[in-house]
């Protein structure tokens, strides 16, 4: 998109936003959310899920800073795979397949 095409783009958002705010706005605001859920579908279609990529991240970010042997939370160790399966204190089963 070169100048000339964006300070058209941005005359025409103006002028639009000017002539019709309301219906504008709602416009903008469904094709944004409209979008946000295509894209939230097919990131959760793609099937395999990621140990490494997709839940070690969140374990480390939100869970092994308490759950570590050096704290171990309520007798929880997340950072093993034996230790995430055993659970805690409360001697439930802290992963649950499916």
């Amino acid at each position: 998109m070169d100048l000339l095409q964006f300070v058209l783009l941005l005359r025409l958002f103006h002028l639009c936003l000017n002539l019709f705010p309301r219906t504008f706005i709602t416009l903008i605001l469904t094709g944004s959310f409209t979008s946000a859920i295509a894209d939230d579908k097919t990131a959760n279609d793609t099937g395999k899920v990621s140990y490494y990529t997709q839940i070690r991240p969140l374990f480390q970010a939100k869970c092994h800073g308490c759950h570590q042997p050096a704290k171990d939370k309520g007798d929880y160790i997340m950072t093993t795979f034996e230790g995430l399966l055993a659970g805690g204190e409360s001697e439930k089963k802290a992963v649950v397949p499916g």
